[in-house]
């Protein structure tokens, strides 16, 4: 099978000739520049002439991982990203302390110079006490400007031209309701859910327009060539969900499916969505698969309920899962050789060669896992993965 073949398969429960592979090609997939840096020192494809790294995602400080690097792995994905605004240039500032810049949506981000592995948000543009009126009168960022498709196409059909790889795509920040967190701020905004319903709405209703207003764009330009879009919001803690599930079902989940089905609709050719959210989800897993999800990533099963036998028993004949390989927090940093080994082969034993499953670590790759555990986790693929 040829990769993009294998995915598709895997995505609509078909067997495929081995495990589909996904490193790097989506936000919640790649590996950090120090541990890509260690891991080219020791192991750079005989092929790579220039071991230079560059940051391909800001923010997580995510390397962008060179293809013959993506070769020698296996790697079956391949992703890209809408550009930003013609009106915003990344300036990056620095203070006593830190690392600062401001994204097109107003955020500002801080990344200490010490000991600094990753940008945190330090402030949030709609925070404390607004009014409607602030919300529709604020700065918003053209969703429309052709400038964040310039050149996409072509960068598409140059990774297909000799390999058809399955295609991710990230459009216009993460997801509805983690971009709402980003512009408000986590506690502002479940206030508003408690205290301030219409605001909340107006918010996300917003960020919803302008997300429609962007894939519209871009599914006329790249819609045939791409596969999976990126959808991210984060609606899980390590021990429940971050709001109920009635608060869920009320203030998110009307517009993600309102997005998700525009989506489906308008693309030219299937497009799958990929739903990423961290912790203990299994009790929303339903209303996902209700609003339109095709893969859920990164199937973290250290979080409570989310057990993989329990997930694959419930719901692997309505939904795809995407991660839940060695874990970046856990067993790559902590564990040994045998344990990457055996942890990989114990999620190949549950979510087995049948489809249905792509591998992905359970979110990016840390910037202090060793080379030689990055290593056994591709060489336990290519041992048990067929």
């Amino acid at each position: 099978m040829e990769p993009r073949e294998r995915v598709v398969a895997s995505l609509n429960h078909e067997k495929p000739d081995r495990v589909p592979r996904d490193i790097g090609s989506l936000p919640v997939t790649g590996i950090h520049t120090r541990a890509y840096e260690d891991y080219l020192e020791k192991y750079p494809p005989e092929d790579l002439e220039d071991t230079t790294v560059e940051i391909d995602d800001v923010i997580q400080q995510l390397a962008r991982i060179h293809d013959e690097t993506l070769q020698k792995w296996g790697i079956d994905t391949r992703g890209v990203s809408a550009r930003p605004g013609s009106d915003w240039t990344l300036e990056i500032r620095e203070t006593e302390k830190h690392h600062k810049f401001t994204d097109e949506w107003g955020i500002t981000w801080a990344k200490p110079k010490k000991s600094g592995y990753y940008y945190d948000i330090r402030e949030n543009p709609l925070s404390g006490e607004i009014t409607e009126a602030d919300v529709r009168g604020y700065s918003w960022p053209d969703p429309k400007d052709k400038a964040r498709i310039d050149s996409l196409r072509d960068e598409i059909e140059k990774i297909i031209r000799e390999d058809r790889y399955f295609i991710s795509m990230t459009g216009l920040g993460p997801g509805i309701y983690e971009l709402a967190q980003w512009l408000r701020g986590y506690k502002d905004l479940w206030l508003d859910f408690l205290r301030n319903g219409d605001l909340a709405h107006l918010i996300l209703e917003k960020v919803t327009n302008m997300k429609l207003e962007f894939w519209e764009m871009a599914l006329a330009e790249v819609g045939d060539l791409i596969d999976t879009v990126y959808m991210a919001d984060d609606i899980g803690n390590q021990d429940n969900l971050q709001v109920s599930l009635d608060t869920y079902r009320e203030f998110i989940k009307p517009y993600q499916k309102r997005v998700f089905n525009f989506i489906k609709d308008r693309a030219p050719s299937r497009v799958f969505i990929f739903y990423h959210s961290d912790g203990a989800i299994r009790e929303a897993i339903p209303d996902l698969i209700d609003v339109g999800i095709d893969a859920l990533n990164p199937v973290q099963v250290s979080a409570a309920g989310m057990d993989p036998e329990v997930l694959i028993e419930e719901f692997g004949d309505e939904i795809a899962f995407w991660g839940a390989g060695a874990n970046p927090h856990g067993t790559l940093l902590n564990g040994d050789i045998d344990d990457v080994e055996r942890e990989i082969r114990s999620r190949i034993n549950v979510f087995g060669l049948n489809g249905g499953w792509v591998f992905a670590p359970i979110h990016n790759i840390q910037p202090d896992v060793e080379p030689g555990k990055i290593m056994a986790m591709i060489e336990t693929l290519n041992s048990y993965g067929n």
